[in-house]
């Protein structure tokens, strides 16, 4: 029995990726450990949302130097020794990294003065049935006909052109955000912190019925699953379950190239 009585593309994803880590965090509901990325991910979220929910209840807006302050109180408070690290790096590395990405973003985007609609701006809906979750980092409304549906990323890759174009998470909350301002047009927006790219996508409605009908053909596969094998990737080193999975090795895998 899957845990919760929703779909997210995070839980399909994690089924694609590996059924079996699926299995261990959303049937059998075990606690999950988090690796720094995540962790210094999270953080930088938690310091864009404050940002954000200041100039909402208009208030001043925060220096830089405030929000380096709240990213380093949230970093301190949040800390948990379960907390592990995968590469050759340190906690302080991940740190810095993540007010690198602060920086990047306050010195490029400011004076913050666009419409903000949302911030993890909650889409909750059905589809075909199934009831689909998930929340948009930020939503911003331009030029008076215009919504950007923004996504804040961390990490160190960057997708092709082609994963974006079939990129599902953003095409789902697009589907809900549309049935609320149809007469609006929807961008879709990834902001890459880390490597200072953004990326700005308008999706046809062809492109958007594609993505839909995936995500129901993952859904469909997954509750016709019986037996969730353990999948390898380069993505078993940042598993929470490696210690007890049947087939993670530590040679060939944790040493990825990144």
């Amino acid at each position: 029995m899957l845990t919760g009585s929703y779909y997210s593309y995070s839980r399909l994803n994690s089924f694609v990726t590996c059924p079996y880590q699926f299995k261990l965090k959303y049937i059998d509901g075990l606690d999950t450990k988090q690796s720094i990325e995540a962790y210094m991910g999270s953080n930088v979220h938690y310091t864009l949302e404050y940002l954000y929910k200041e100039l909402l209840e208009k208030k001043p807006c925060p220096s830089l130097k405030d929000l380096l302050i709240y990213y380093k109180q949230q970093w301190e408070d949040n800390w948990e020794d379960s907390i592990f690290i995968i590469r050759d790096k340190s906690k302080t590395y991940y740190y810095r990294l993540g007010q690198h990405c602060i920086k990047f973003y306050y010195n490029v985007y400011q004076p913050f003065e666009e419409k903000t609609l949302g911030i993890e701006y909650e889409v909750d809906f059905k589809l075909k049935g199934y009831r689909v979750k998930g929340y948009i980092d930020r939503l911003v409304e331009k030029d008076g006909n215009i919504l950007e549906i923004i996504d804040y990323k961390t990490g160190r890759v960057f997708p092709t052109k082609k994963e974006f174009k079939e990129n599902l998470q953003l095409a789902l909350y697009q589907l809900k955000i549309q049935k609320e301002f149809p007469d609006k047009k929807i961008y879709l927006v990834w902001h890459y912190l880390q490597r200072k790219r953004t990326v700005r996508l308008f999706k046809k409605p062809k492109e958007l019925l594609e993505a839909k009908e995936k995500f129901l053909a993952t859904i469909k596969q997954l509750e016709n699953t019986k037996v969730f094998p353990p999948k390898k990737s380069f993505l078993c080193a940042w598993c929470s379950f490696k210690d007890s999975c049947p087939v993670y090795t530590f040679q060939g895998i944790q040493k990825c190239s990144f």
